[in-house]
């Protein structure tokens, strides 16, 4: 059975001599594992649609549970992701969290847009900080770990002048409510998640922000996604540049 979907590929790797083993994000089937047959090779006429950032409509034949690749239309290869570093690693970090995160054939259109819809900002004037920081704050939302800036997470107060990020509540708490696994976060790194977390899409790339307070607000959404999902080894590299 022939079956077509819009999907954006993650990632790939070898398998056997000349295939490779695609995931993709598929609007209808979620994240799915493709067969790319001969890819490999240097006449291949698919080699595009295995490549990670490729967003196409996808023909695969599916047989006995397996998705085996027949043929791809290409909408956009965000090939200038390539050509700027913060533009690459942002965009690589937002496919490992949907590579990593997501389960397997369970479909989400809401997550397929956001990853679509940061990726599009990327090739954009936007800061790719930024956009990565927008998108890794509304995955949280969608997947149930949102982040609150305006409450304690715990007792619900909102009168109070230092913010905790408690990795065993998986909130951010007030001083009263801090344990010993909560961290002080910073105010200019709280205004700037907040910041981002706030502003529309349309408006993102009106944002001015120092770039040490962006690093430091990723850094932060790191360890929160570590501790509470799983580590992003390409966020931990973007990190140490």
């Amino acid at each position: 059975m022939d079956i077509k979907t819009n999907a954006i590929a993650l990632r790939s790797a070898d398998y056997k001599e000349n295939d490779k083993l695609t995931w993709l994000y598929s609007v209808e089937y979620g994240k799915i594992c493709v067969i790319a047959k001969g890819v490999k090779k240097a006449t291949a006429k698919l080699k595009f649609a295995v490549e990670p950032f490729c967003f196409g409509e996808y023909i695969l034949s599916l047989t006995y549970d397996k998705y085996v690749l027949t043929g791809c239309s290409q909408v956009e290869s965000f090939y200038d992701l390539r050509a700027d570093t913060d533009k690459f690693y942002s965009g690589a970090v937002m496919l490992d969290m949907i590579a990593q995160l997501e389960i397997e054939k369970q479909p989400n259109p809401a997550v397929f847009l956001l990853l679509l819809k940061g990726l599009q900002l990327l090739v954009g004037e936007t800061n790719p900080k930024v956009t990565l920081i927008k998108f890794i704050l509304n995955y949280l939302e969608n997947s149930g770990y949102k982040l609150n800036f305006d409450e304690c997470g715990v007792c619900r107060s909102v009168n109070f002048d230092r913010m905790y990020l408690d990795y065993n509540s998986s909130c951010f708490v007030c001083p009263a409510c801090r344990t010993a696994d909560s961290v002080e976060i910073a105010p200019s790194v709280m205004s700037t998640l907040k910041m981002i977390n706030e502003m529309p899409y349309e408006k993102l790339g009106v944002v001015k922000i120092k770039d040490d307070y962006l690093k430091k607000a990723l850094s932060l959404l790191d360890e929160y996604i570590g501790q509470s999902m799983a580590k992003i080894k390409s966020l931990k590299q973007y990190l140490e540049l």
